[in-house]
């Protein structure tokens, strides 16, 4: 059976921990100096530490940003109280970018203090 860990990159694994765990609902569960390891449900997720400037891979080019940066591979959390969530992301160095609705249920497009986009999502 095949699972899937959530690495998430940050430069401070006490202001992502604080970040993914009071905005976000995550639970830590885990920690090294290097490493913080959250639940989210029951997903994984893991917030590790990379410098600012670091190389990603051998072969690049350029070195990490925590600048608001875009990927197609985006996290969206299932949240059941938008309000409360915008306000903590916010509050804890996060930004909340919009958000949209229909029948299906809606999605607030946010990033991590660290330029990591997701959206929280309620259907």
């Amino acid at each position: 059976m095949t699972t899937v860990k959530i690495c998430i990159d940050v430069a401070d694994l006490d202001e992502a921990g604080a970040f993914y765990c009071q905005a976000l609902e995550c639970t830590e569960v885990g920690r090294n100096s290097r490493t913080v390891r959250l639940t989210a449900g029951d997903n994984e997720l893991y917030l590790i530490l990379r410098p600012e400037g670091s190389m990603p891979f051998l072969a690049a080019t350029e070195g990490r940003s925590f600048a608001r940066h875009w990927t197609p591979v985006h996290l969206d959390f299932s949240v059941e109280d938008v309000g409360r969530s915008t306000s903590e992301i916010t509050r804890l160095g996060g930004i909340v970018e919009g958000q949209e609705s229909g029948d299906w249920g809606s999605l607030t497009r946010c990033a991590d203090p660290f330029g990591n986009g997701f959206c929280l999502v309620t259907t």
